[in-house]
């Protein structure tokens, strides 16, 4: 989650929730100043929507037609919070008719359906036409954290999640593949390259990655190498 690379456009997040929504604004005002033709892109769940910084994102990006894109990935629940039990109006989408912006309603589990979403609010972006409110609707499968016992959940809705295996994006895509006619062996090499993939990062993070020692405990705290003690 708290990943940053700013060489790749990734600027970094916290684990505040709704936290990036007004750098990702930043960013956006930047990209027009500059003329850089560039568009921010801001992901967040359902429960940072009723956060100050997202409202107030949103009416300066739209007030100052910025080119970002704010992708709410809507899974229902703000770690243990049922996001229809503290909301009245349950299409996060709609607010962004108040800001005068334009907002549209997806299905998340539909990778193709995601793309298309995010490609034309780019496009709208990079020709001056502001600010696009995307809510892409999921449903989440598993707990928060690895702990997670998920007993805030009622047994209807953990009977849901059984049935969303069926049309999960991965599965489902390549169910997708397949029907355009896409060879399963060839799938079948895709999916066993993601996986070891991820499995070379773990074995990265094991083996070669190491928690800094106390040497470093002041770097890049203080200006010019300023140590207070």
């Amino acid at each position: 989650m708290h990943i940053a690379d700013v060489d790749s456009g990734i600027l970094g997040a916290t684990g505040i929730v709704g936290s990036g929504i007004a750098p990702a604004t930043g960013a956006a005002l930047s990209a027009k100043l500059q003329k850089s033709g560039k568009v921010s892109l801001s992901f967040f769940g359902d429960g940072a929507v009723n956060q100050g910084p997202f409202s107030e994102s949103l009416n300066m990006a739209a007030a100052w037609n910025l080119p970002v894109i704010y992708l709410c990935e809507y899974n229902q629940w703000a770690i243990g919070t049922d996001y229809w039990r503290v909301t009245k109006e349950h299409d996060v989408y709609k607010r962004a008719e108040g800001f005068g912006m334009h907002g549209v309603q997806i299905d998340g589990f539909n990778v193709f359906a995601v793309y298309e979403a995010v490609k034309k609010a780019a496009s709208a972006a990079r020709m001056g036409k502001g600010p696009t409110l995307i809510e892409a609707r999921y449903m989440r499968m598993l707990g928060h954290h690895v702990g997670d016992d998920q007993n805030y959940r009622d047994r209807e809705d953990l009977e849901r999640i059984q049935v969303l295996y069926e049309i999960e994006p991965v599965k489902r895509t390549r169910e997708c593949l397949e029907g355009l006619g896409v060879p399963a062996e060839e799938l079948d090499t895709i999916e066993q390259s993601a996986k070891q993939e991820i499995l070379d990062a773990i074995d990265y993070a094991d083996t070669q990655c190491h928690e800094p020692g106390l040497d470093t405990l002041y770097e890049d705290v203080y200006a010019n190498g300023e140590i207070i003690r």
